[in-house]
């Protein structure tokens, strides 16, 4: 993809969209929070996380979230799956979908996102859980019961992966390998680095830049 030229002062966005891994990364050492730290000047990272959602929910909104930016995003994060993976007959059901629906609304999405001009597109799968703290959680929030003393997720049922840092990693790996032309040292800063303004005439220095 060429990122065209940007005006002086405009950066690439980059779009998380996902569940609540997505809205809480941006907390103390989350994946997005460190992706902003890495991108510092280079990129702006827009949080569009809703927790809660399965994939059958969020592509009702993802087209919205897409017709409201000004230009596609150069990259587009898509994490659902962790509220999808409930087991059907455990508590918490009405998130759980099927992993041939999941299929198909990830590839909806993606068309979606192409259709507006998206071009840099990354899917992450979903995360592994911590089965007895899912169901301390679940005991919390809603009293001890039967229900509650099996865990809603099962690491069986939704495959493997490591923490917030590993995410970050992987991320900045998939954008190595696939869209080389985001790394961070082939974005321009958004203005001059300070040791390039003219202290006693610094307009023309910054306005040009």
């Amino acid at each position: 993809m060429s990122l065209g030229a940007l005006r002086p002062g405009a950066r690439q966005e980059f779009l998380l969209f996902g569940d609540s891994l997505t809205q809480r990364s941006f907390e103390d050492g989350g994946w997005g929070a460190s992706l902003t730290h890495h991108y510092a000047r280079k990129a702006d990272i827009i949080n569009r996380g809703l927790s809660g959602y399965n994939s059958r929910w969020a592509k009702y909104i993802l087209p919205r979230v897409l017709e409201l930016r000004s230009q596609p995003p150069a990259l587009l994060t898509i994490w659902f799956g962790a509220n999808d993976a409930v087991l059907p007959d455990r508590l918490k059901n009405r998130q759980y979908v099927p992993v041939s629906e999941y299929k198909s609304t990830l590839e909806g999405m993606v068309q979606v996102a192409k259709n507006v001009g998206v071009q840099n597109i990354l899917l992450i799968t979903p995360p592994p859980l911590d089965e007895a703290a899912r169901i301390r959680w679940n005991q919390q929030a809603d009293g001890v019961s039967e229900a509650t003393s099996l865990p809603e997720r099962t690491n069986a049922h939704t495959q493997h992966r490591d923490g917030q840092h590993r995410v970050f990693q992987l991320i900045l790996q998939s954008i190595e390998a696939h869209f080389a032309e985001l790394r961070v040292d082939n974005l321009p800063d958004d203005f001059p680095h300070h040791s390039l303004v003219d202290e006693a005439d610094p307009k023309p220095s910054i306005v040009t830049w």
